[in-house]
């Protein structure tokens, strides 16, 4: 599993970058996901998008919106 953390700038989710983004690939639970995107988010709402390790650059098959 894969994971792209957005945390929101000016109300809105950066669809490209990295500098409010990041990457999450070494965990295997959606729960250790969500603990590392709020511990990255520090009290921003954020937006958690999941991947298949084969479908990273296709469309997210889950994405989770917390904050807003």
């Amino acid at each position: 599993m894969k994971a792209i953390v957005s945390r929101a700038v000016n109300g809105a989710f950066p669809e490209v970058g990295t500098s409010d983004r990041m990457i999450v690939s070494n965990l295997k639970t959606h729960h250790g996901v969500m603990r590392r995107a709020r511990r990255y988010a520090q009290g921003k709402p954020f937006r958690v998008e999941f991947f298949t390790d084969e479908g990273f650059y296709g469309e997210p098959y889950r994405v989770i919106t917390v904050g807003r």
